[in-house]
């Protein structure tokens, strides 16, 4: 009997929108990329017109000196040349945020994420970190994790140093200014205090070099970085997380872990 051979029906990939926003943008790099040589050649050019042309005082002077340089950017298609570049970069900007909007629902979507989240363009990271924490939570997961001692162990650290740092202000403000107290136990106030930071420098370098071994791990060491990030500033490079992670080289690394992490889970 002749049997009619039909094509298996497509089975829809629940990260493709993900798969396109990912193609979208690494095939922007390369056009971006020129746009970003072209428009630093041209703003160079301006430079040389500037440094050849100072400007003069006076205000016919200086009137006849803006036409001369709205000619020379005219002469370097500078106008052009910086909006074909800025379009690129809100274009990328666009894909970037529509990625972070939607939700992966697979190992596969959150390691397009983790891609992006590391690429060396910082201009990609934006907030793809909390993006896929976020989806991870979604994902849940019961085994076993280290990152959650390491978050503990920081924690704790972190809130032992606090402690102490609260009662030397409060000392310190009692005394008028005078240098060091001892505490019950007699400590030093300055050796206690700096052995607590200690601690919890300690604490946070082995969290933060830690690598996850689930979904829910890398949810929790995002979220928890997150707060410290926020409760330092607002921003990672804002000056006071910049003392706060002085000893986090590079920020990437932590990301990176993540990445790993996840990535090693859809191999497993």
């Amino acid at each position: 009997m002749d049997e009619t051979l039909t094509a298996a029906p497509a089975v829809e990939d629940p990260d493709a929108e993900l798969v396109r926003l990912e193609a979208e943008l690494m095939a922007s790099i390369g056009p971006t990329e020129a746009a970003g040589r072209a428009h630093a050649a041209v703003e160079e050019a301006m430079f040389a017109w500037k440094a050849a042309n100072p400007m003069p005082t006076g205000r016919a002077a200086v009137e006849e000196w803006e036409k001369a340089k709205d000619a020379a950017k005219r002469a370097c298609r500078y106008g052009e040349v910086e909006a074909a570049f800025l379009a690129l970069i809100q274009k990328q900007h666009a894909l970037l945020d529509e990625m972070a909007d939607t939700r992966a629902t697979t190992l596969r979507g959150l390691q397009i994420k983790a891609r992006l989240a590391t690429h060396p363009d910082e201009g990609f990271h934006g907030d793809l970190a909390w993006s896929i924490a976020a989806d991870v939570l979604e994902m849940g997961c019961a085994e076993d994790d280290p990152i959650f001692a390491a978050i503990e162990r920081h924690r704790t650290a972190l809130i032992a140093y606090d402690d102490f740092l609260h009662k030397s202000e409060q000392a310190w403000d009692r005394s008028n200014g005078a240098p060091g107290w001892t505490d019950e136990l007699g400590r030093n106030s300055h050796d206690e205090l700096a052995a607590r930071f200690e601690a919890h420098r300690q604490a946070l370098a082995d969290l933060l070099d830690q690598k996850p071994t689930t979904a829910d791990g890398c949810a929790a060491a995002l979220h928890y970085v997150h707060k410290l990030v926020t409760e330092q500033g607002g921003e990672i490079n804002s000056e006071p997380a910049k003392h706060y992670f002085k000893y986090w080289n590079p920020p990437a690394s932590f990301l990176a872990n993540v990445a790993a992490a996840l990535e090693g889970r859809s191999t497993a």
